[in-house]
């Protein structure tokens, strides 16, 4: 038999080649190149999402706790002002009891002298009542009155309550009274301008 007659032998069908195979290796690293990458993406992705979140809840934690301390300190404002006004509403009382006594009181009189002395009892009461001033965006608003009241968180008695002796007049109790009413009047519009910045 001449060997040049016999013909040459097929691969086996099914079988890949030596071309084939690196063909799908390829292939096979090139798809699970593009998962390990969606993989990478997804995960970094998701982290990324998750550092932003606790940045995110810290700044509206801050602005929470901020718009808290200052409805607080601003309440605590208006509850100290309200303590002063209570003085200033006893205190005028106190000398409209001496003013619109029929027959007035001799200026000797006993009872117009222990009014007289619970006037300046309250009068110390009111110099050691600290009032906190209110926060800036408030402060602002009423710095004038404000001043014109307090000496930084006491109040200025001289110009909230006259001092009084044992020996003042009529006339000087009833200047007083206008003074206690003039100061009731800024305490008041001080409280309501505290009161809208709440609103």
């Amino acid at each position: 038999m001449d060997i040049n007659s016999i013909p040459p032998l097929q691969a086996p069908q099914g079988t890949p080649n030596s071309s084939d195979r690196k063909q799908q290796q390829s292939t096979s690293t090139s798809s699970s190149d593009s998962s390990n990458y969606s993989l990478r993406t997804s995960v970094t992705d998701s982290v990324s999402v998750a550092n932003n979140m606790p940045d995110k809840t810290l700044r509206l934690g801050q602005l929470a706790e901020s718009g808290t301390s200052f409805a607080l300190l601003t309440r605590e404002t208006d509850r100290q002002l309200a303590v002063v006004s209570d003085r200033i509403v006893e205190m005028k009382n106190t000398l409209e009891t001496i003013t619109k006594n029929f027959p007035p009181f001799s200026p000797e009189n006993q009872e117009r002298l222990k009014l007289l002395m619970s006037y300046n009892s309250l009068r110390k009461e009111l110099t050691k009542l600290m009032v906190p001033p209110p926060p800036p965006p408030v402060y602002e608003k009423v710095k004038g009155q404000w001043e014109d009241l307090f000496r930084g968180s006491s109040p200025v008695v001289s110009a909230v309550s006259p001092d009084l002796s044992n020996a003042s007049s009529d006339p000087e109790i009833e200047a007083t009274l206008n003074t206690l009413g003039g100061t009731q009047d800024r305490i008041n519009s001080i409280r309501i301008t505290i009161k809208q910045s709440l609103s």
